[in-house]
């Protein structure tokens, strides 16, 4: 559980730093990075992230969601980081996490989750955790961008 605070406290510092700037278009049902160096992956030698030198992709009807939602993503072997921005009345289609888990936080906007069949709402500022082993959906029902950054451990 520790671990688990420590990676969300940092993620919080990093998305407080400058994560909440916009982002665009989201990839197929796995969106991944596709090369390997540092550079390319656009993480600097000082570990600093660069969504915006990312293409966005964008991807409609992710996992069975509703909508458009837009992804910018970093992936190395220990994690996958994304920048997500869900269009107004969107989502991402309920899934499991049967071999990781996943951190979201709410950089901006509001929604709803459906973690375990349990409807929250959610809105800027909140984080969002959904262990291994459980599932969730996110569900921007308002008429705003919903913007996340989104964490999943390779376990």
């Amino acid at each position: 559980m520790k671990k688990i605070f420590n990676l969300i406290s940092a993620l919080l510092i990093v998305a407080t730093l400058g994560l909440a700037t916009s982002c665009q278009n989201a990839p197929a049902e796995t969106p991944q990075s596709t090369t390997d160096s540092v550079a390319q992956l656009n993480i600097s030698t000082i570990g600093i992230i660069d969504f915006e030198a990312m293409t966005e992709d964008v991807q409609n009807g992710f996992k069975g969601g509703e909508g458009d939602v837009a992804f910018r993503i970093f992936k190395d072997d220990m994690n996958k980081v994304m920048r997500v921005r869900m269009t107004p009345h969107s989502s991402v289609g309920q899934h499991s996490h049967e071999t990781d888990s996943e951190i979201i936080i709410v950089l901006q906007g509001s929604g709803k989750i459906v973690f375990d069949g349990q409807e929250l709402p959610i809105r800027q500022g909140q984080v969002h955790y959904c262990p291994k082993g459980h599932g969730h959906t996110i569900i921007n029902d308002t008429d705003q961008e919903l913007h996340l950054c989104c964490v999943v451990p390779q376990q």
